[in-house]
Formats: structure tokens, sequence, C-alpha cells
């Protein structure tokens, strides 16, 4: 029973879908939770599903970076522009973005819940912006 459980989650995980049995321990400590304790509002299911509302050349510090790939996103705490007053990096702070899984099919980090911030090219946050 527990392996077809395990199997039936594996499955169910790469179709997109979260196992409810095995990750509803989990409370609140994602990064979509993140963006909805601080703005009470998100957009629907997960961070890879968000739609951009606004170019990157219109990002400014409160918008939210949609991290497609990683089915991440993030608050723009800053924007780094270079000599000719571009926008190259913002710096995003979240929930869960860590360097060790501590729960890899529920996609929980050793980040989980706790706020860190990191620099990143504007060109490399491959799901756009949304401003809530």
């Amino acid at each position: 029973m527990k392996i077809f459980f395990i199997n039936c989650c594996i499955l169910l995980f790469f179709n997109s879908y979260l196992c409810a049995y095995e990750c509803n321990e989990y409370k609140r400590g994602y990064s979509t939770d993140y963006i909805r304790v601080l703005y009470k509002k998100t957009q629907q299911g997960d961070a890879r599903y968000w739609k951009r509302n606004i170019k990157s050349s219109q990002v400014k510090k409160g918008d939210i970076a949609i991290f497609k790939n990683e089915n991440y996103v993030g608050i723009v705490k800053s924007i780094i522009k270079d000599m000719n007053d571009r926008k190259k990096f913002v710096i995003v702070s979240s929930w869960n973005r860590g360097n060790k899984w501590v729960d890899y099919l529920c996609r929980v980090t050793n980040k989980f819940g706790k706020t860190n911030n990191r620099r990143v090219k504007i060109k490399d946050v491959d799901g756009g912006f949304w401003r809530p």
C-alpha cells in the first residue's frame, strides 16, 4: 500500500500536481505564500502558471518576479541599473529559495518559510513581472 501511494504521488507530481496527502503537512512557506502574506492576494495555482502584466522595462520595486522554470515567485526589493541607466538586475526577496531539498516531492527547501534575497539578471526572469 505504501509503495503504491508513493508511486501515485510521484506520478501526480510529474503531472504538475502536488500529492495532497504527502504535502499538506507543510502549511505556509512556499514562495507564493510569501506573496499572499505580504500582499493579501496572489494569482491562482503554482508560480509557473502565474501571468505577467507588465513589461520587464516597466519593473519597479514591489512588483513580483515570476520564474516559470523554477516554479517560484519573489518580490522585487530593488533594481540595479547599468551606467547607461538601463535596468539590468533585480534584488528578489522570497520564501523557500534554499540550496538544499528537505522534501523534493513537495518542493520544500531549507529556506521554507524563511525570507532570503538574491540578485537576478532581469533577462533571467523567464516568466516576466506581475504588478498586483
